[in-house]
C-alpha cells in the first residue's frame, strides 16, 4: 500500500483492527496475484518475453520477497495500532534509505535531481500536517 491508499483505506474503513487489515491486505495480494499470473503465461507463449526458472535472480527475489513481509506485517501492525501519519513518515523515511542502500551496494549516483526531489516530497509532506484552521487563516 503507498501512502494515498493507506489515507484511502482509513478514511473507508475507519479505525480498523487487526484482523481487517490482514484480510484485505491478503485479498489484494491474492487479486494481484490471479490477475498478473495469466499475463505471464500469455507472455510465455507468445514468445514476447523469453525466460527460464534458471534465469531468474533468485537470491534478489527471495531477499526481496522477505523485506516486502517483513514491510507489510509492520504496516498493519503500524495501521492498527498508531497513525497513519506514522506510517507515511515511514515511507517517506524509506525513499531516502533505499537511496542510500543504492550509494552503498551499488555505488549509484545521489545526484541533484534526487536530492531536489527528496526535497519537495518532504516539503509537500509537511504542508499535509498544517491544520485545517491554520491554513484557512493563512489563505486569507
Amino acid at each position: 500500500m503507498h501512502c494515498g491508499s493507506k489515507v484511502f483505506f482509513k478514511k473507508t474503513v475507519g479505525d480498523a483492527i487487526l484482523g481487517q487489515v490482514s484480510l484485505t491486505l491478503s485479498c489484494l495480494g491474492l487479486l494481484t496475484t490471479f490477475l498478473l499470473w495469466p499475463l505471464l503465461v500469455i507472455f510465455q507463449f507468445t514468445e514476447c518475453e523469453r525466460a527460464s526458472l534458471s534465469d531468474l535472480p533468485w537470491e534478489y527475489l527471495c531477499g526481496t520477497r522477505a523485506l516486502a513481509l517483513v514491510f507489510h506485517s509492520l504496516m498493519i501492525f503500524g495501521i492498527t495500532s498508531t497513525s497513519t501519519l506514522f506510517i507515511s513518515l515511514g515511507a517517506m523515511i524509506s525513499i531516502l534509505l533505499n537511496s542510500l542502500m543504492d550509494h552503498v551496494f551499488r555505488d549509484s549516483e545521489f545526484g541533484l535531481l534526487k536530492i531536489i526531489a527528496t526535497i519537495f516530497i518532504i516539503i509537500g509532506f509537511l504542508l499535509l500536517l498544517i491544520p485545517l484552521s491554520r491554513e484557512k487563516k493563512a489563505t486569507k
